[in-house]
């Protein structure tokens, strides 16, 4: 188990490396979670990673999930909904 975000970090430094974006995306869940903060900092130092944040969406009611963690078709448009919204919002 990588517990020190290794992984990520060389993940990040690769595509910083290379110039490519890599855009992460914090998915809405039934259940509250947290981002540990290693992980947000190890976003914040990259030229091209960003973080989209849409855990607080307005998917958390059990009618758009399939189960706890996957959304049905109505809760997959209005993610894709929100992620386009803050995508257009960056660019």
């Amino acid at each position: 188990e990588d517990t020190d975000y290794s992984h990520l970090t060389d993940m990040i430094q690769l595509a910083d490396s290379v110039g490519c974006s890599i855009l992460f995306c914090a998915m809405p869940a039934q259940k509250k979670y947290t981002i540990k903060d290693e992980v947000i900092s190890t976003l914040k130092k990259s030229k091209f990673c960003r973080l989209y944040d849409l855990r607080d969406s307005d998917i958390s009611s059990d009618i758009y999930f399939l189960d706890g963690y996957h959304l049905n078709k109505s809760g997959a448009t209005i993610f894709t909904t929100n992620l386009i919204d803050n995508l257009q919002l960056t660019n």
